[in-house]
């Protein structure tokens, strides 16, 4: 009994500790902050609520591909597997593409192959954009901004041009989408993955799409926009890895298959984080003196396994056209901007985050 005390007490000590920040300037722009810091658990990780809005969690870091060109392809050579952008009929009703059980990807080739017409699979698609199959005009929803794909119903919509792959051809690729948009030549378009650093938060969350995020590891950080929303808290665009990573964007890759003749060799060493290399049979990987069993893709699933830490400022928000779409096209400068326009400052963000610090 009394150790269960001592840890009630301890927990009420924790939860009252407060932070003050007050009279700070930041842009030329008086702001005063009289500001508590609340620790609490944020989608099973630690973080802490301050009473400006915002929000913070110390977690590990998933890579989102969504919204870059090379995120889904023809075959599902794409950064990301196809099945991680559906989720497919099953026995009347909509059922994850995750489990390998559901095989996903071989129906959806299947489904390709029979160019999305009747009798073929149908998927919810929640991840790539759809388009009618004529001579029917409109799609069919499955869910709130999710469209059908297969059966006759729609198809992913392939994009324009064309990307590079490993054996120097050229491959087309699927139009991938974000939950938030960009507003570009008049046109609302998705975000790019490989160029814009984006946070995912949890679907039924929407309305913090647009507003701007502090991101930090090892040392570095950046400035990001809440760009998707997903399960859970945890992931972030290509180029938020890249920029955690490295500093800088780096070149992205070429789209596979790298074939079994060509596995082990300078194109699959290479390959860096975020990206990594996953092969067709299960763990034929490269090793001194193994003979390859398969062909391989690079997809972007390298992982921060810990360590990072993410603001989103309650009061930092791009300039939205309608709850959905940002009025201007999204760069580094504009994100950072709105953090300016804001009034944050580098000791606001420090102090938040010694909050956060165990």
């Amino acid at each position: 009994m009394t150790q269960t005390k001592n840890r009630r007490g301890a927990q009420r000590r924790v939860h009252g500790w407060w932070i003050a920040i007050a009279s700070l300037m930041a842009t030329g722009t008086p702001m005063t902050w009289a500001q508590t810091c609340t620790p609490t658990n944020l989608g099973g990780f630690p973080g802490a609520r301050f009473s400006d809005g915002s929000f913070g969690f110390q977690s590990h870091l998933k890579v989102n591909p969504d919204g870059g060109k090379a995120s889904y392809t023809l075959g599902d050579h794409g950064y990301t597997y196809i099945s991680n952008g559906v989720s497919k009929r099953s026995w009347g009703t909509w059922t994850s593409c995750e489990p390998l059980a559901a095989n996903c990807g071989n129906l959806f080739k299947e489904a390709e192959v029979g160019a999305f017409g009747p009798g073929t699979q149908e998927f919810c698609a929640f991840a790539l954009e759809v388009e009618p199959i004529p001579p029917k005009t409109a799609t069919q929803e499955c869910g709130k901004g999710r469209k059908i794909i297969g059966n006759g119903k729609g198809r992913p919509i392939l994009g324009s041009d064309q990307l590079d792959t490993v054996d120097g051809k050229k491959t087309r690729y699927y139009k991938s989408m974000t939950h938030l948009n960009q507003w570009i030549d008049g046109k609302a378009l998705s975000v790019d993955s490989i160029t814009i650093p984006m946070i995912v938060v949890p679907t039924g969350n929407g309305e913090m799409l647009g507003r701007i995020a502090y991101v930090s590891h090892g040392g570095k950080s950046t400035f990001a926009v809440v760009g998707d929303t997903g399960p859970n808290l945890g992931e972030g665009s290509i180029a938020l890895h890249e920029l955690l990573r490295y500093g800088e964007l780096q070149t992205p890759p070429p789209i596979g298959p790298i074939k079994i003749e060509d596995r082990c060799g300078p194109v699959e060493k290479g390959v860096k984080p975020p990206y990594s290399v996953r092969p067709d049979v299960r763990n034929d990987i490269c090793k001194s003196n193994q003979k390859m069993r398969g062909a391989a893709d690079i997809r972007g699933y390298a992982n921060i396994p810990n360590g990072v830490t993410t603001i989103v400022l309650g009061k930092a928000r791009l300039p939205m056209r309608s709850a959905t779409v940002v009025g201007e096209t999204i760069t580094l400068n504009s994100i950072k901007k709105a953090f300016d326009d804001a009034g944050y400052t580098t000791e606001i963000l420090n102090r938040m985050a010694r909050c956060l610090s165990p």
